[in-house]
Order: structure tokens, then C-alpha cells, then sequence
């Protein structure tokens, strides 16, 4: 007897060579915003989309609610092909998915409570019901105490948390944020992206961000695309395309990021006092971390000393975690007579890469 597969998780999303193209007017032929696009998203894990303007992100967005209709290919919500539902089938794919939009999209003459109540109150939700569902999520989102305010009377990231809530409202297994944070101070997105880093732990709602920021995807996403001219050129999990970017765009769009090029190098080091005695020589030696083993920028010095059997001095490092995947470069000097290919090969065994900057 065999057993039957397993049906797909709650909250699970595949795009299977999704195109989309518009009529352009003149034109014989239409625009691609969307070329043969295949990608999954992992159920309860949030997956950022990042590209230049025009790149297609939002528009691969929207079509997992349909509001953008793929031209052709499958998109696939837990198992089932919804690019062609229609009527109430329509309605009910739509209620099991939230969006979250960059600029709040809220009624401004509705207080909170009736923003955050009114699609409960369109889809015939009873009233004790739906009233309990809002007073929760307020309460989740921080904003019990402003719930007879209106959108006028509220900061940004307070109009931001009360869309956040709207979305949830129905108990959305998937949540779409287009650009939810761009209209907002850095202070109040750290916020707004706490709050749903918390929403998918605590929830297990699988999220689907779009954004043009590097931070955001490094601050709370699982996995990242990168998508370009409607094309998906790079995708993986974010600490695996962090330290290897591998296709221009990629390269382009994390360039504030990856800090450690020789020009920035050479920056961190325009402070450094020069070596002690005029008569000695030493090697500075570059040691690149990719994530993929554990740095103790500390005991690097002793590690460093042991393997060469040569003084060391730290002159400059810049570590970032990535998804708890330590990156960046550490600057180390090094004394006595070893020659240049006995250091790196010595050193090699301490960092993922390792490059003579210079003699001095």
C-alpha cells in the first residue's frame, strides 16, 4: 500500500512561468512586466522581492489576489491553480490572503475601529464576532488606546499599524506588503517591521514583502528575489545571496552593503598609526568572511598568532550578521619573515578568503 503525498501547507505559493503582459497603445506588440516567472514561496516564512522601479515586483504581487491577472502560467495557493477563479471563488481566495499597502489606504472619515471592522462588516460577519476580532488586533498592533481616532488624528506608523490590522482581520493565511514601509522614517519602520517579524512567528502567516530596500530584506526576511526586466535573476535564502551575489543586478542593488571592497577597505585604514619601528615590515592581510563558518573577531588575533607564529595586530574589521551568518572583513597586520603565499595559505584556514592588501 502506498501512501498518498502530502498536501501542501497552509499558506504555500508557487508561481509557475507566470507571464504578464499590457497592451500598449501604438504599439504591435504589448509590454512584459512578467517573463516566465517561477519561484515558491515557503509556507510561514516571509520572502522579499527586491528590484529596480519598473522591475515587475509589484506586479507579481498582485497577481497572487488577482488583482493583476497573469497573461500565462499557474499560481498555485496551497495546491490549487487560482489564476483563473472567478465569482465566489474569487472572494474566498481573496479573503485568505491581507495586503498591506505603502500608503495606508484607509477611510479617513471612519474612526480606527470601523477602518480596521469594515471588511467583516461587507463579508456578514455577526457583530459580537467581528468586534471581538477588532478589539484583538488593536491590541496586537498597539493601537487599543486610539481605537475612536481618526486617520487625520494618527502618525504614519499608526496609520501603517491599523492597515496592518485591516489585513488580518479576516485571518489571512498569506500577507502581501507592497512597499509597506517607504513612506515612513527609519525609526517608525524598525517599528512596523518588528511588528511583522512578530505577526509570523506568532501567527505562521506566510509573507510576501516588495520592496527597494537592501535594510528591509536583511532586517526580517527569510529569502530574497531579485527580480529585473520582469525576471527573477536571483533567489535564495538572504544570507546565501548577501555574501554571494552572483548576477549584476544583485551586485548593484547590495553595493551600500557589502563593505568590504578594497576602496572601503583603504577608508577604514586612513586612521591607522603606522607599524612601530621604522626597520620592521609588515603584511596586511584582508580576511574575508562569507557566513558560512563562525567569527570570533575577538580571538582572531590568537588564532591568527598561533597559525603564523608571527605578532599580529588588529587594524580594522566590519562584521555584519546576516540571518545570524556572520559577513564582512577583518584587517589584521602581521610581523615577522613568513612569505606572502605561507600567510595566506595559513590564514586560510581561519577565514572563507584572504588577500594581501599591502606591505608596509
Amino acid at each position: 500500500m502506498t501512501s498518498s503525498p502530502l498536501a501542501p501547507a497552509r499558506g504555500s505559493v508557487r508561481f509557475e512561468n507566470i507571464t504578464k503582459s499590457y497592451a500598449a497603445k501604438g504599439a504591435a506588440t504589448g509590454v512584459l512586466a512578467l517573463d516566465d516567472v517561477s519561484l515558491d514561496l515557503p509556507p510561514g516564512k516571509i520572502t522579499g522581492v527586491i528590484g529596480r522601479s519598473g522591475a515587475g515586483k509589484s506586479t507579481l504581487l498582485r497577481t497572487v489576489n488577482l488583482l493583476e491577472r497573469p497573461s500565462s502560467g499557474r499560481i498555485l495557493l496551497d495546491g490549487q491553480d487560482i489564476a483563473a477563479v472567478t465569482g465566489n471563488q474569487l472572494r474566498e481566495v481573496r479573503r485568505r490572503i491581507g495586503m498591506i499597502f505603502q500608503h495606508f489606504s484607509l477611510m479617513s472619515s471612519k474612526t480606527v475601529w470601523e477602518n480596521v471592522r469594515l471588511p467583516l462588516r461587507m463579508a456578514g460577519v455577526p457583530d459580537a464576532e467581528a468586534d471581538q476580532r477588532v478589539a484583538e488586533l488593536l491590541e496586537l498592533v498597539g493601537l487599543d488606546h486610539r481605537a475612536d481616532a481618526y486617520p487625520a488624528q494618527l502618525s504614519g506608523g499608526q496609520k501603517q499599524r491599523v492597515g496592518i490590522a485591516r489585513a488580518l482581520v479576516q485571518d489571512p493565511e498569506i500577507l502581501l506588503c507592497d512597499e509597506a514601509t517607504s513612506a515612513l522614517d527609519p525609526e517608525t519602520t524598525r517599528s512596523i517591521l518588528e511588528l511583522l517579524q512578530r505577526i509570523n512567528r506568532e501567527r505562521g502567516v506566510t509573507i510576501l514583502l516588495i520592496t527597494h530596500e537592501m535594510g528591509v530584506i536583511q532586517e526580517i526576511c527569510d529569502l530574497v528575489a531579485v527580480i529585473d526586466g520582469g525576471k527573477v535573476v536571483e533567489h535564495g535564502p538572504v544570507w546565501q545571496v548577501f555574501s554571494s551575489p552572483e548576477h549584476p543586478t544583485t551586485l548593484s542593488l547590495l553595493e551600500s552593503f557589502r563593505r568590504s571592497s578594497l576602496p572601503e577597505i583603504t577608508r577604514a585604514l586612513s586612521g591607522v598609526a603606522p607599524a612601530g619601528a621604522p626597520d620592521k615590515r609588515e603584511t596586511q592581510l584582508v580576511l574575508r568572511f562569507d557566513g558560512t563558518r563562525p567569527v570570533d573577531v575577538s580571538a582572531l588575533v590568537n588564532q591568527l598568532q598561533d597559525q603564523t607564529g608571527t605578532p599580529v595586530r588588529m587594524l580594522a574589521s566590519s562584521i555584519t550578521p546576516v540571518q545570524g551568518h556572520p559577513q564582512g572583513y577583518v584587517v589584521v597586520s602581521l610581523g615577522g619573515g613568513l612569505g606572502h603565499d605561507s600567510l595566506i595559505e595559513r590564514a586560510r584556514s581561519i577565514a572563507s578568503e584572504v588577500e594581501i592588501l599591502q606591505t608596509v
